[in-house]
């Protein structure tokens, strides 16, 4: 006999698979140049911290110096080797930062010379510095004001600038490690796109060409039948197409001259139906018990109530284990509950706004605070969508606890006030400078007049 039917629909299967495996390729070459830009965002987002540790440290190192030539006062030579020592740590740390780089490449050659210039400067900052810490009275000292002005506006304003230098090229290099990225997530969704269009494609095709091969006996093995459901038991489909629908053919002929002694076994026939409609009607529970595991076994809060507004008390009708579990209460505590009353306070306009998108447009996603039984407030995200039950227009609301995340949220805000505040120490720190500068400037001049 000839190709059966389950060859057939496994042949069309098999070169279905063709466009599954060309995007399984090209899905890990993408997956691998996303990795690839994933990790050089995170080596030059170490680097570009290790650069702004750089300033922070030669800022702090070049003070103590100013300081003393201001005050005279030898614990500024202390405070100088602490910096000092921690600028040196620096700088070894970004003898390292390259390894693993393409020695050939132009951005790593520019910054290993950065380094280089980075480093002879501070080696011409630290001999100053010790220089001036030679100094027993540098008060007023012409000398120390001239090796103070050499380290700051020749030394300290090179390093500066080679450093804000080495920003800008980590600054260029991660756009474009971001632009790699990107432009590899995009190839995921126009290679799944694709596929996706391809396997469609491939798969109307066959549909539409074995339909001619299944439809045309199918449309008379369903004339067949319409005759013998008419009386018609001499009627035969004869059906030649050397498959399963050859022996449907073949069974219905059979079932034909056969029709008549069957009425006898009718009562069987109504007896073995009910069985089946107790098993389908099992199958169902069954089905309710797989859907109440699942309903109870994710871990965001589920909750079922009316839809707001329609006039019905807004008790929830059902949760899941994880809203009980997470508020505290026992299940028959919860459904006498509204959504209302675990609410925390000064939600209500947040509330009134996401039930007017409710009704509105069936669905709404919005942040709110539940208040547990013993008083805890949690912090939540809500996806609330209007589905129909039993002829009712109901809500399910999903409550995901996004507590790590408000406080993910307020460690970025204290981060970013932080770096604020040195900013604004930062800009005082210049200011003094000019001030110490104009005063330096000042004293020369009283002295040049004072020796006329």
């Amino acid at each position: 006999m000839g190709s059966r039917i389950r060859t057939k629909l496994l042949k069309i299967f098999a070169l279905a698979l063709i466009p599954l495996a060309v995007l399984a390729v090209l899905s890990h070459y993408n997956q691998r140049s996303i990795y690839k830009a994933t990790v050089r965002v995170s080596a030059v987002s170490r680097e570009s911290a290790l650069v702004s540790n750089l300033q922070q440290a030669l800022d702090r190192a070049i003070m103590p110096s100013n300081d003393y030539i201001i005050t005279g006062k030898k614990e500024y030579a202390i405070e100088y080797k602490k910096y000092s020592a921690e600028m040196e740590r620096l700088l070894k740390e970004a003898d390292s930062i390259h390894d693993g780089f393409d020695g050939a490449d132009e951005t790593v050659a520019e910054e290993k010379r950065i380094l280089k210039g980075l480093k002879e400067s501070w080696g011409n900052v630290k001999d100053i510095s010790a220089r001036i810490f030679s100094i027993q009275k540098p008060v007023g000292n012409r000398e120390a004001a001239e090796l103070m002005e050499e380290m700051d506006y020749k030394w300290g304003a090179n390093a500066i600038a080679l450093l804000a230098r080495w920003h800008r090229i980590d600054e260029l290099e991660s756009a474009e490690a971001f632009l790699k990225a990107e432009a590899a997530w995009r190839n995921v969704w126009i290679i799944m796109g694709g596929g996706v269009a391809a396997i469609a494609l491939l798969t109307m095709y066959f549909a539409y060409y074995y339909s001619g091969v299944f439809v045309e006996p199918i449309e008379r093995l369903r004339e067949h039948s319409l005759r013998v459901a008419s009386g018609d038991f001499a009627s035969k489909a004869g059906i030649r197409t050397g498959d399963e629908l050859e022996d449907l053919s073949d069974a219905m002929d059979r079932m034909s001259s056969e029709l008549s002694a069957l009425y006898g076994e009718l009562e069987r026939k109504v007896e073995e139906r009910t069985k089946e409609l107790f098993d389908a009607n099992m199958e169902l529970k069954a089905g309710e018990e797989r859907y109440r595991d699942l309903f109870n076994g994710t871990n965001d809060a589920i909750f079922v109530h009316p839809v707001p507004g329609e006039g019905e008390p807004m008790k929830f009708t059902d949760v899941n284990e994880t809203a009980c579990s997470r508020l505290g209460y026992s299940r028959k505590e919860l459904l006498e509950l509204s959504p209302y009353l675990i609410d925390a306070p000064g939600h209500e306009a947040g509330r009134e706004a996401a039930i007017r998108e409710i009704v509105q447009n069936g669905h709404a996603i919005f942040e709110m605070a539940h208040v547990a039984k013993d008083g805890r407030v949690i912090p939540v995200e809500i996806s609330s969508r209007v589905f129909e039950l039993k002829g009712a227009q109901m809500t399910l609301s999903i409550a995901r606890d996004i507590s790590e995340r408000k406080r993910g949220e307020d460690l970025l805000k204290e981060q970013i006030a932080e770096l604020e505040l040195f900013r604004k120490l930062t800009l005082k720190r210049e200011l003094r400078l000019r001030e110490l500068k104009d005063r330096i400037d000042a004293l020369e001049r009283e002295l040049k007049g004072a020796r006329a």
